[in-house]
């Protein structure tokens, strides 16, 4: 066993640099793993210490270094901080995107709408006569023709849409035997009653338009039950006319126009 009689300054084997561990002896020390003996100033040849041996703290153990824990805290909130500005960040981004669809929705939606409600060009006049299936606008009101004739069981049936470009609620008003039907062999095509009676295509009617609304006015074999519904012609159209004449008398502010057809 080695002896080592000199002061230790370090409670570590300077040969193994193992721990040293008390002995039962005041101020004398040894190494467990080699067996090396040292003494510190409080050696005394003829005192004996407790039967206690402990072993010599020389440094603390890893895992009670005190700046251990200090370093981790501020690392674990420092990564809850960036991931909560990551989350901010990623939310703000979201309601911006969104934000920007309403927008954009919501401009083309105004886009669509003013479109929508774009009146077109009003005449200052009714011209006499115009093609079928032209639009006339006039006084806030435009009519449309339908160009197609609709033949069954010797009678004709038409179709026309109104539609009124005020932007407030208007009434149209309109007697039924204001409209008149012939062809340019000077042929009349009076309407069908069916089973109206005789005396309605002589009495008033009126239709409600809301703003900017459109109503189409169709032939119908019962056209008395409703208001948008107008009269069948009878009559055969002769092989040699040329063309079909739907005249208004008095439909609203259409008033003496002739739409022509062609046959």
């Amino acid at each position: 066993m080695t002896k080592n009689n000199n002061p230790f300054v370090r409670a570590q084997c300077e040969g193994c640099t193992a721990p040293l561990t008390k002995t039962r002896t005041k101020g004398k020390y040894i190494c467990e793993h080699c067996g090396a003996i040292y003494y510190d100033s409080n050696y005394q040849d003829d005192w004996v210490a407790e039967e206690v041996i402990e072993p010599v703290a020389v440094f603390p153990p890893p895992a009670e270094v005190s700046f251990a824990p200090v370093v981790s805290k501020p690392r674990k909130k420092t990564a809850l901080w960036v991931w909560l500005g990551l989350g901010v960040a990623l939310m703000g981004c979201v309601i911006l995107s969104l934000l920007g669809g309403l927008l954009s929705s919501s401009t083309n939606t105004s886009s669509v709408s003013m479109k929508a409600i774009e009146k077109p060009a009003m005449l200052n006049a009714l011209p006499s006569a115009e093609k079928a299936g032209k639009a006339v606008a006039y006084a806030d009101w435009e009519i449309v023709v339908d160009p197609d004739i609709k033949v069954y069981d010797d009678q004709l049936s038409f179709a026309f849409t109104v539609q009124n470009w005020n932007g407030s609620n208007q009434v149209l008003r309109y007697k039924p035997n204001a409209i008149v039907v012939y062809d340019d062999l000077g042929n009349t095509y009076p309407f069908h009653l069916g089973r109206c009676e005789a005396d309605l295509p002589f009495m008033d009617r009126q239709v409600s338009f809301d703003a900017y609304g459109k109503t189409q006015f169709a032939s119908d074999s019962s056209w008395c039950n409703r208001e948008t519904s107008i009269s069948t012609f009878f009559g055969v159209v002769p092989v040699n006319a040329k063309h079909l004449y739907l005249h208004l008398e008095e439909f609203g502010v259409f008033k003496n126009i002739t739409f022509v057809f062609d046959l």
